[in-house]
């Protein structure tokens, strides 16, 4: 580690030389304690992606000095020679940031925002090590046939997901929602597993961020999911099917239904209709259905597919491929991707499989027995 008062002589030296443009800005200080060659770079989020603010050359001595002219609520990030990116948030503090090794984890000081950028780093990387060795436990166990310490794996990682996320939580929650907050949420928390928590937070976020448009993107996001969670109506839309005839999503409505958003050229979705072909024919008639809505593009491939795989529920399209409404309609990012509804038409499941399907129709009481 590089000895504390030969690198404030340091900092003191070039502070003197600053141009008067950065003289009320924060300087971002960095000790990398391995030897590297090369430039660093702080660059800053805007709608259209990442803009170089600032960069340098690594001293001899593995020290570096960053300067920004912009300090608003907005996300930063240092890279490290196009190798490591690391994200920040600034404010009217100088900051302090070390690393031992490429890759590795990265300190900050200087302010209690980067404290807690720090602090949460380091807390998924050393959650991301630990559940990585309880998996590959799980792995060998799995050969092994063991399924005792199987179900004990099981647990501890169970024990060490609700650990991390609520340590997480407790250190976004001690910003009071700034931009340090959001930007932890974005990196650490996606929001259809958080969405308690994000409803939370957002009251004091918009207070905060309101006219900034890391808060709208946020927002937008968070909209698009809360519409489509579990306990939500399933929105209402109306397609064709292979004959032309107009099919309604409440057309369903007084049975359970299965969405399967799939294409003919989604290897996954194919893989997987053997599976859900068994689950239907066990119970179709015991109101329950599936509706198939094809993201195909060439109506014979559609058709193909259909007949191939012996798909007798009811399937529609609009056959614009990713340009279909169903994609913002229904948020879709990939597919395979499904919805179970309930009689009423509100969501229960989201992205199961089809054995999942038939636990949980035995469970409603669907049954031939």
């Amino acid at each position: 580690m590089i000895k504390l008062h030969v690198f404030l002589v340091a900092i003191l030296i070039v502070s003197c030389n600053e141009n008067d443009q950065y003289q009320n800005a924060p300087k971002i200080y960095g000790k990398l304690d391995y030897l590297a060659k090369g430039f660093v770079y702080l660059e800053i989020l805007t709608p259209d992606g990442f803009e170089k603010l600032d960069s340098t050359e690594i001293s001899t001595d593995g020290t570096f000095i960053l300067k920004s002219k912009k300090i608003q609520d907005d996300f930063y990030r240092i890279n490290l020679f196009n190798k490591q990116k690391f994200s920040i948030t600034l404010n009217d503090q100088d900051i302090w940031l070390e690393s031992n090794r490429l890759g590795g984890d990265i300190s900050g000081r200087g302010s209690d925002d980067i404290e807690a950028v720090s602090k949460a780093y380091t807390l998924q990387s050393s959650f991301a090590i630990h559940s990585s060795l309880l998996r590959q436990e799980m792995k060998s166990t799995q050969v092994q046939k063991d399924s005792v310490l199987l179900k004990s794996l099981h647990q501890r990682i169970e024990i060490a997901e609700i650990d991390y996320s609520s340590s997480l939580k407790k250190i976004i929650v001690g910003l009071n929602g700034n931009i340090t907050a959001v930007l932890l949420l974005n990196e650490y928390l996606p929001i259809e597993p958080n969405l308690e928590f994000y409803k939370e937070l957002m009251p004091n976020i918009e207070s905060r961020l309101n006219n900034s448009w890391i808060f709208a993107d946020l927002l937008d996001r968070y909209q698009k999911i809360i519409k489509l969670a579990v306990g939500s109506q399933a929105p209402e839309f109306s397609l064709n099917d292979p004959a032309g005839k107009l099919i309604r999503l409440s057309d369903f409505k007084g049975k359970y239904l299965y969405v399967d958003f799939w294409a003919s050229w989604c290897q996954p979705c194919r893989m997987e209709n053997p599976d859900l072909v068994k689950v239907y024919e066990k119970f179709h008639g015991l109101d329950f259905e599936i509706l198939g809505v094809s993201l195909d593009k060439k109506k014979e491939n559609w058709l193909k597919a259909i007949a191939d795989d012996g798909l007798k529920w009811q399937q529609v399209s609009d056959l614009k491929y990713f340009d279909s409404e169903m994609i913002e309609l229904y948020n879709i990012e990939g597919i395979p991707m499904t919805f179970l509804l309930n009689p009423r038409g509100e969501i229960i499941a989201k992205n199961i499989h089809a054995d999942e399907l038939e636990t949980i129709l035995y469970a409603k009481g669907l049954s031939q027995d």
